[in-house]
């Protein structure tokens, strides 16, 4: 999946709607972080799957390590770290 910053193009609102009506399309979970602001806006599919709380959420970080296989955390952890610095 290529990544860009969707928030760049579209509002947070509009990027919702995009995924909503996106997903039922796709076999896949899609989903866009805000890094800066720490917020994850998810696919009504992925937050099923997943038994998420809902389809935005902030704390953005806390979430996707639930969802992170426990052996990829520090991955994940040293690529956020990589970002920041």
């Amino acid at each position: 999946m290529m990544a860009f910053d969707a928030y760049k193009i579209l509002d947070e609102q509009e990027a919702g709607s995009l995924i909503d009506l996106i997903a039922p399309c796709m076999d896949d979970y899609l989903y866009i972080i805000d890094l800066k602001n720490d917020t994850l806006r998810i696919s009504q599919s992925a937050v099923e799957r997943f038994m998420l709380p809902d389809k935005f959420m902030n704390d953005a970080t806390k979430h996707l390590r639930t969802l992170v296989y426990e052996k990829d955390r520090k991955l994940l952890e040293n690529q956020k770290r990589k970002i920041y610095a």
